[in-house]
């Protein structure tokens, strides 16, 4: 009595993991070609994952690219953390210059601000 053949061989087994390697290098590609694009690198990364890579590929030129400004140097304030492209002497946001002194020639304001209802 010959022996039944399982329904799968070694080498269908092994070409799977192929094209799961494939379709998994080809997300990963779209996914980092879209670093500069809008829709940005995570939301491309489930796209292709989930729906196809070729969906991604579209979602991907169809998002317009950052413009990034080159050149610019940012300054951060460390003692509220905010960042700003012109170097101040005290922090435009929280008056404070690097050692964290108050800005004495700050001007008070004549008139309450209105409450916010």
């Amino acid at each position: 009595m010959p022996c039944k053949q399982i329904g799968f061989s070694i080498h269908s087994f092994q070409m799977d993991y192929i094209w799961i390697l494939l379709y998994l290098t080809a997300v990963g590609a779209i996914s980092f070609m879209g670093g500069n694009r809008k829709v940005g690198r995570e939301t491309l990364f489930f796209v292709s994952f989930f729906l196809t890579p070729i969906t991604g590929l579209i979602v991907m030129l169809m998002s317009p690219e950052i413009e990034k400004k080159k050149g610019i140097r940012y300054y951060k304030c460390r003692q509220c953390g905010f960042a700003f492209d012109k170097k101040f002497e005290f922090c435009p946001v929280c008056h404070k210059n690097e050692k964290g002194e108050l800005d004495t020639n700050l001007k008070k304001a004549e008139e309450p601000l209105p409450e916010i209802k």
